[in-house]
Order: C-alpha cells, then structure tokens, then sequence
C-alpha cells in the first residue's frame, strides 16, 4: 500500500497488520503518493548563489527558490524555481544598457555610436565641441571632431610677445 503526500512507509504491511506510515520530518517533504521509507531533503536556496527562498518547504512541497534583485537566473529548476543566479553585468565606460537585465535575462550592453561617450556605462552622451578649462590668452583647450569622427583634444598655446 502507498503512503499518502507528505508521509512515507514507517513499517511495510504484514499478514497481520496494515502498513504504517508516519509525517515527513522538518527540513523533508514526500509531494506525491508513495511507498518510499525516506522523506526528500528540502532544496536550500543560498543566498551567495543569487537566490533566496519565496516559498518555504512544507511536508507536501519542496522549497521555491526565487531571483535576489541585481541577479537573473542562470539554471532554473524543475519544481523549485532558480538554483543559480548571476549578478547582472555592468556595461563598461564608452558602453550603454540596451537592455536592462531582469531575473531571467541579462543586462545587454552596446558600444555608444561615433561622437558619443559614456562614462558610467549607463547612457550614451554626445560630445560637445567648444573651449573648455583655462580661457587664457597663452592657453586655450577645445574639442575638435578628427577626421575619424572620433573626439580629440587639442592644446593651443597663444605666445604673448612683448
């Protein structure tokens, strides 16, 4: 005979007696019918691995591992949710998101396009052409686009003669 859901076969059936069965312990569950003696462990989600627990385990349900924010799931599990998470990527200064990251994707990142810079790797920026720093008469900085369309900076020193 089978145990119920959240039971297991504590004694098997006799000629004189019917089998026994007995709850799942703490930290164990049985989700199904069955004639087993021994209980599953709970899934334990850890939070170094990205995940955390959204729904406990019971005697009748194993735990359901869930995504922390920042993180997207690298390898999802049958009936438990996400047993791996990963941080989502950072796009590098000079990049910006094209896509934001969610807990099952990623964060894509793109080259900002000719004439535009990004320092945090957040947004692209245009470059602005004009005087910057010190408006002296012996120094002068500005930005010029190269012939390359990228941005350079160009130092002009103006010599004051007497």
């Amino acid at each position: 005979m089978l145990s119920l859901t959240g039971t297991v076969v504590r004694r098997d059936c006799t000629p004189q007696s019917g089998t026994r069965c007995s709850l799942c312990n703490n930290g164990t569950f049985m989700n199904q019918p069955n004639g087993l003696n021994k209980c599953f462990p709970c899934t334990s989600c850890v939070p170094a691995h990205g995940v955390f627990a959204q729904q406990k385990c019971t005697v009748t349900t194993d735990t359901v591992c869930d995504v922390l924010s920042g993180y997207f799931c690298r390898s999802l599990a049958n009936d438990t949710g996400c047993s791996l998470a990963e941080k989502h990527t950072h796009c590098a200064p000079g990049q910006r998101i094209k896509e934001p990251g969610t807990s099952r994707t990623d964060t894509v990142c793109e080259d900002c396009q000719p004439g535009y810079f990004s320092q945090d790797g957040v947004n692209c920026t245009a470059w602005t052409i004009g005087f910057y720093g010190h408006h002296s008469p012996l120094l002068v900085v500005c930005c010029a686009v190269c012939f390359l369309q990228k941005v350079s900076v160009i130092l002009i020193s103006f010599l004051k003669y007497l």
